[in-house]
C-alpha cells in the first residue's frame, strides 16, 4: 500500500481491503502506531544480522529505519 499504486501513502483518502488494515486500540496514540513499522524493521535487521553484545556497528542513514536499529543496538 502507497508505494506501488493504491493512491499513494500521501494521499488524502485511499481505499483498500479491510484486510490491509490494523486496527490500532484506543490506549495507543497515533504517534506510537506509526512508530511501530520502522521499528520493528529496525529490530529484525538486527536480529537477522551476526552483530552480538559488544560489537562496534556503523549505521549508514539517520531516517527512522537507522534510527530504529540504532536504538536496537
Amino acid at each position: 500500500m502507497g508505494l506501488s499504486g493504491w493512491g499513494g501513502g500521501l494521499s488524502a483518502s485511499v481505499v483498500c481491503p479491510v484486510t490491509s488494515l490494523y486496527h490500532i486500540p484506543d490506549n495507543v496514540s497515533m504517534e506510537a502506531g506509526a512508530l511501530v513499522e520502522p521499528l520493528a524493521v529496525g529490530w529484525h535487521a538486527v536480529k537477522c544480522s551476526p552483530m552480538k553484545e559488544g560489537d562496534a556497528v556503523m549505521v549508514l542513514g539517520g531516517g527512522p529505519i537507522g534510527l530504529s536499529v540504532i536504538q536496537v543496538c
